[in-house]
């Protein structure tokens, strides 16, 4: 139940219908969203039952509702005389409901919008919870006593605080639990319903990313999210994943999932030469730009780009590096990505550069490329290739890398010991961020670059911790332009997934669960 206090139209002033307006609080059907403004029409009671409600979105109606009728005296004979007439009509209110969504859902193909967590305070009233979910919160809670690093301080939906951890920690977190389904959905989710909660408005913190980064530090003390109830949705999930291998037309497919959503919404969050991946923070006075062109440069610098250099840039991402690189060098860069947006974008800031005569983007998979280049640039481009693939990744870069040309991979990686088990699951981001993504580690890297190519290693620099300052720039400057973010088409559950998606991150790379590195490979001559 809701309570709406409309505010009253001023052209109403001279008499019926009484107009009132107000916006959209409530969910009341599954075929309408949370967006829009409510008109509320009223007829003089005194002569006639006549009250209309129109939905109105973008100043269009696109719902109305009326109900009319005769007046009669309230009399016990009078509602005698009508049950007497209609006997069961209040017992097929609730099945005309379903029969005619069905009919909205099957035949007309309506978009279904589920249930969301009521946040207004003029909701009054609340799902209770119910069997089954008490007793996933009462796990829940078991499942969280023996915490031992750090300290959480969870407030249920009754209103009751829990305390976990070591209250004398400095590794601190706050959880609001908002609704029941929240223990459920862990239950049975485990790591993915946890964000899939999140999504749903089911739980909120202050910190989302200090709150994921204690369940990262007692892993192994709540099981990493593996518990029994969820053989079946990580079974569901990893067959999902599989179904999304990195094949010519599956990584297309894949990459155009995360990186073809909107140039305007990446703009929300990047920097102004849209560059996505970490940032090299050399200085506490350093912005995400500056963090952005260091980076830059130590990528050219260790690729010891020069003006005779072609240099191959697989995944190209916006164009950020193949304009840097030619800035500074005056080389040719060949940049490839399967983004048709990304391609679309980088080709604009190309042209409007005057740089068509030394760089060449091409919408192309870097298993399609033919010829020979000086050098090879790989950003976080990795992570898009698969542990199937990685051998081909290395053959290729090979194949087109003269001898004694030197190639500088940047991507994000997976600790070692944590590999195998990582590799035969799925997580939450790559069921919803990156389809298809997988993290590699670094012996992975170099056990296929062994056994696919005569590639060697020559450095390797650690540079994870700057991810985090990348991510909570990020985060502040997505939350900055979120006003914008609903226009492009976002709905508040997208929006809580990206929001979600930076903390997970920033927490992986803050507790070392996550890494980045620049390494410099060289083919022998």
């Amino acid at each position: 139940r809701h309570v709406y206090i409309p505010r009253r139209m001023d052209d109403t002033a001279a008499g019926f219908p009484l107009r009132f307006t107000a916006p959209k609080e409530f969910h009341v059907s599954p075929f309408n969203d949370m967006t829009g403004t409510y008109e509320f029409l009223f007829a003089d009671i005194r002569k006639e039952l006549r009250i209309r409600i129109n939905l109105y979105r973008d100043n269009e109606l696109v719902f109305y509702a009326e109900l009319s009728g005769n007046p009669v005296p309230l009399t016990a004979s009078n509602q005698a005389k009508i049950l007497f007439k209609h006997p069961l009509i209040p017992h097929l209110t609730i099945p005309r409901i379903y029969w005619e969504a069905a009919k909205l859902y099957f035949l007309r193909k309506l978009s279904y919008h589920p249930k969301p967590i009521p946040i207004n305070m003029m909701t009054i009233r609340k799902n209770p919870p119910t069997l089954f979910q008490r007793r996933c919160m009462k796990y829940i809670l078991q499942l969280l006593r023996p915490i031992k690093h750090g300290y959480l301080r969870m407030t249920v939906p009754r209103g009751e605080i829990e305390i976990f951890g070591d209250e004398t920690s400095q590794s601190r977190a706050d959880m609001t639990v908002n609704d029941y389904r929240f223990f459920s959905r862990v239950v049975l989710g485990g790591d993915t319903g946890l964000g899939e909660s999140y999504m749903e408005g089911e739980w909120d913190s202050s910190a989302p990313a200090d709150l994921v980064r204690v369940f990262i530090e007692n892993r192994d003390t709540i099981a990493n999210g593996n518990f029994v109830t969820t053989a079946y949705t990580k079974l569901r999930d990893r067959i999902l994943h599989l179904a999304r291998e990195n094949t010519l037309i599956g990584s297309r497919r894949n990459i155009h999932r995360h990186y073809d959503l909107s140039n305007d919404f990446f703009k929300t969050f990047l920097d102004s030469t849209m560059t996505y991946p970490c940032g090299l923070f050399l200085s506490p006075e350093d912005t995400l730009e500056d963090a952005q062109k260091n980076k830059l440069d130590s990528i050219i610098r260790k690729a010891r780009i020069t003006r005779d250099d072609h240099v191959l840039e697989i995944g190209c991402g916006w164009g950020g590096f193949a304009m840097e690189a030619v800035r500074q060098t005056g080389c040719r860069v060949t940049g490839i990505t399967v983004s048709a947006a990304q391609y679309d974008y980088a080709l604009e800031l190309v042209r409007k550069a005057g740089f068509e005569d030394r760089i060449t983007i091409l919408l192309r998979d870097y298993r399609s490329i033919k010829g020979m280049y000086d050098k090879i640039v790989s950003i976080e481009m990795l992570e898009a290739v698969g542990h199937r693939y990685f051998g081909t990744f290395f053959r290729c870069c090979e194949n087109l890398l003269k001898p004694g040309g030197r190639m500088v991979l940047q991507t994000i990686t997976i600790p070692d010991q944590h590999y195998e088990v990582y590799r035969k699951g799925t997580d939450w981001i790559r069921k919803y961020i990156f389809p298809g993504g997988h993290l590699p580690s670094l012996t992975a890297i170099r056990s296929a670059m062994t056994n696919h190519s005569s590639l060697t290693i020559d450095h390797v620099e650690g540079i994870g911790l700057d991810y985090v300052l990348t991510l909570r720039e990020w985060r502040r400057r997505f939350l900055e332009n979120i006003d914008t973010v609903s226009p492009m088409g976002f709905d508040r559950k997208f929006q809580r997934k990206w929001l979600y998606y930076f903390a997970c991150c920033e927490a992986g790379f803050a507790a070392r669960a996550l890494g980045n590195v620049q390494i410099v490979v060289n083919r022998p001559e």
